[in-house]
């Protein structure tokens, strides 16, 4: 597999597969997302990074390479 360096990844919401060292299975399937709220018209606050599962994974806890998600499978045509 040809893994790549995080600073690479897309950052438009596309699912990828994130290697996380020293986190539990250390291979998983994430996003990275970005959040903002507004409040009167104005940015009042904008979060942004990995997700993985249904929570995000802050800072302390980094992804270092990502891998693009393989191709589905051909499907059967009766």
């Amino acid at each position: 597999m040809d893994w790549r360096p995080i600073e690479t990844a897309p950052k438009d919401g596309s699912d990828v597969l994130l290697y996380i060292p020293g986190f539990s299975r250390r291979i998983w399937l994430g996003y990275y997302f970005v959040t903002e709220t507004f409040e009167h018209g104005r940015l009042r606050h904008r979060s942004e990074g990995w997700s993985i599962g249904t929570f995000g994974i802050g800072d302390k806890i980094a992804p270092t390479m990502w891998h693009p998600l393989p191709d589905l499978p051909a499907t059967e045509q009766a």
